[in-house]
C-alpha cells in the first residue's frame, strides 16, 4: 500500500493516463549526493556505491510496496555495445541488491534494448528523448514467465519518463500484468 503522504509528479498529477506504467516510485531526488552517487557509479565505474543506492532502494520497498505482488523484478536494459564499454548494467546491479526483498519474484532478464540509444542525459528535449528511445526495447527469449506477472522495473534515475514508458510498452506487448517502476532518484523533468 503506497503511503498517502506521498504525492504524484507533475506529470503525473496533470496529465491522466499519460504514462503506461501503473506508478513510478523514486527513493530521492536527483541531486547532492545521490545524484553524484548514481553519475560515479554509472559513468565512473564505482560499483561498491550500488550497495548504498540499493539501501535507498530497500527503504522505499519497505515502506511503500507489497513485495508479494510481483513475480518479476526487471532492469532497464543498456545495448551490448554500452554495455561491454561500461563493464556492467547499474540497473541490474541495482535489481541484483534488492532482489531477496521479493519472495514471489524471479530476476528477469529477458527486457532487451534491441537498437542503439544516445544517452538520455545528453539530450535536453523532451520530444528528442521520446524519439530516441522509441521502439528501443522488446521482450525476447523464453517470455513464458512474464505472462500476466506483476513487474517491478528497475532503473536508476528518471527524468523525462521515456525510458521506463518504453520498457513498459515492451513488457506489456509481453503479456505483463501490471508494471512498477522503482528508482533510485527522479530528476527535474525535462
Amino acid at each position: 500500500m503506497m503511503n498517502p503522504t506521498l504525492f504524484p509528479c507533475g506529470p503525473c498529477a496533470t496529465t491522466k493516463d499519460r504514462f503506461p506504467f501503473r506508478r513510478a516510485i523514486s527513493s530521492a531526488h536527483f541531486t547532492g549526493a545521490i545524484a553524484e552517487g548514481i553519475k560515479l557509479l554509472k559513468f565512473q565505474g564505482k560499483k561498491r556505491l550500488a550497495k548504498p543506492l540499493a539501501a535507498l532502494l530497500t527503504k522505499t520497498i519497505q515502506s511503500e510496496l507489497d513485495p508479494n505482488e510481483y513475480n518479476a523484478i526487471v532492469p532497464v536494459p543498456l545495448y551490448p555495445v554500452r554495455l561491454r564499454e561500461r563493464g556492467f548494467n547499474q540497473s541490474l546491479l541495482l535489481a541484483e541488491e534488492i532482489k531477496a526483498l521479493f519472495p514471489n519474484a524471479v530476476l528477469d532478464l529477458s527486457l532487451k534494448r534491441i537498437r542503439p540509444t544516445r544517452t538520455q542525459s545528453l539530450i535536453t528535449d523532451r520530444k528528442e528523448r521520446t524519439r530516441n528511445v522509441r521502439g528501443a526495447f522488446a521482450v525476447l527469449g523464453e517470455a513464458c514467465q512474464l505472462k500476466n506477472a506483476g513487474v517491478l522495473l528497475i532503473d536508476d534515475v528518471i527524468t523525462s519518463y521515456g525510458t521506463v514508458s518504453e520498457c513498459t510498452r515492451a513488457l506489456r506487448r509481453a503479456g505483463v500484468g501490471f508494471v512498477d517502476v522503482l528508482s533510485v532518484a527522479m530528476g527535474t523533468p525535462v
